[in-house]
């Protein structure tokens, strides 16, 4: 199911591929249907981007989720019309107001390899046998970009936190297509790709869509499936580690660096909701944008996208220019180079990845984040408030499990005791206070001593 059969006559162009199938009902041959396809779920929030070449100069339309299928169908027949494949909470196409992630995908540069003169079809069948080769499961849908194909993974929505393991089916589905071309820059959350219905300059072909498997999936069973290692078999990989050494510590199965990052980069956003920031005033810049950049480097898939994410970012909230983006923010650009050329630092005679690390007092301190504020936050905590912290997860956790806290049952004993001695001093029985009170004759029996014993 969801092969695709070989053509015997492979000369044809891929305009007239997509004329002579116009009666199969699997093709994608309009730009509302593509859109509904990528971001018709009933879960989906937030924006769609469309970029689009307007008189020379590159623009970007937020449309919402709800009435993009319609607005997409203004740009019908133009030329170089994107869209994003994931979806946004206002402002801009970046990684730090990203929503929702709605589908995984992978851009073949096929013409950039020996497939450059094969039919498309040809290309997209070698792409579903090395997937079922490593056991991979097959897109939802391709959309032939007219120079490319572009193979879609439809899932569930999640939000950003899931990024870092996202991430990582997107590498993983770029490496098993590599033979194809598969575009490395291309596989950030934020990327734009073809529409349906649009034409390409280059080639001068119109895009049309075909559904493969048409299949959603439940994001964690399609990163379990795409990945090398599920997330239980991370939880027992990393029990193992931890039985070898004096303490035993067991983070959740998907914790990363990557993921407290992402959980640090939502935490600077809110302080900025907290504090009623849009823009940070002089004085408070450097840090803040700092850090941000140090979390979106543990995200970053690529050197361009995060020189592209984080100037666009320092000049929303910062009013920096990208001359000054590049002067302040030289030493980070520097690590993450050395990171993407596989290089490594040495600590304390360990080679170690060189992005920067902050520990959570040092941020505090940094940005001046009060108690009151590091409540609201999900992961930047002083040790103070992540005690607190703890005790009221594990209050909610007794009291899920039928239990009261300590203080509320000392409490609650203490006036059954009281209820008990005025029962019996006004002359009930004590298997008559058991019944009253809910409790076996023994308690009572036991109460009464107690308050017997008691000066």
């Amino acid at each position: 199911m969801g092969r695709v059969k070989k053509r015997k006559n492979s000369s044809k162009t891929l305009h007239e591929a997509a004329v002579v199938r116009e009666s199969d009902s699997r093709l994608i041959l309009s730009p509302s249907q593509h859109t509904r396809l990528l971001h018709g779920s009933e879960k989906a929030r937030g924006y769609v981007f469309v970029a689009y070449a307007d008189g020379g100069r590159w623009r970007e339309q937020a449309v919402r989720v709800a009435d993009i299928p319609y607005v997409v169908e203004e740009f019908a027949g133009r030329a170089d019309v994107y869209l994003t494949q994931n979806r946004f909470y206002g402002r801009r196409r970046r990684i730090v107001w990203l929503g929702q992630l709605g589908a995984n995908f992978v851009d073949l540069d096929y013409h950039k390899t020996e497939y450059a003169d094969r039919d498309p079809y040809t290309v997209l069948e070698r792409a579903l046998d090395l997937l079922a080769e490593r056991g991979l499961p097959p897109p939802a849908f391709v959309v032939f970009s007219g120079r490319g194909l572009q193979l879609v993974w439809l899932h569930t929505p999640v939000p950003r936190r899931a990024l870092p393991r996202w991430n990582a089916v997107q590498t993983e589905l770029c490496q098993a297509l590599e033979e194809l071309g598969a575009d490395y820059a291309a596989r950030d959350a934020t990327r734009v790709l073809r529409l349906v219905d649009t034409v390409n300059s280059r080639s001068g072909k119109r895009v049309f869509g075909e559904i493969i498997s048409g299949h959603v999936w439940p994001f964690d069973r399609l990163a379990d499936e795409v990945l090398p290692l599920t997330r239980a078999e991370i939880y027992d990989l990393r029990i193992r580690r931890a039985l070898k050494g004096r303490r035993v510590v067991v983070p959740p199965g998907d914790f990363s660096a990557a993921t407290l990052w992402e959980a640090r980069l939502s935490d600077l956003m809110k302080l900025l909701e907290l504090r009623g920031q849009k823009k940070l005033p002089p004085g408070q810049r450097d840090h803040w944008l700092f850090l941000a950049g140090v979390a979106m480097s543990w995200l970053a898939v690529s050197f361009e996208s995060f020189y592209r994410e984080l100037v666009t970012l320092a000049q929303m909230v910062g009013s920096w220019t990208e001359r000054e983006s590049r002067s302040r923010f030289h030493a980070l650009y520097r690590r993450l180079r050395m990171y993407f050329a596989g290089e490594r630092i040495e600590y304390n005679g360990v080679p170690i990845d060189p992005r920067y690390r902050f520990r959570n007092e040092t941020i505090i301190e940094w940005l001046r984040i009060t108690p009151e504020e590091q409540r609201q936050l999900s992961t930047i905590w002083s040790e103070e408030v992540r005690r607190e912290k703890d005790r009221q997860r594990h209050e909610e956790a007794r009291r899920e499990a039928g239990m009261v806290p300590r203080e509320e049952y000392l409490a609650r004993a203490e006036e059954r005791r009281r209820k008990a001695l005025e029962l019996w001093e006004q002359g009930l029985t004590q298997k008559k206070i058991a019944e009253i009170l809910g409790v076996t004759q023994q308690a009572v029996s036991e109460m009464l001593r107690e308050k017997k014993d008691t000066p």
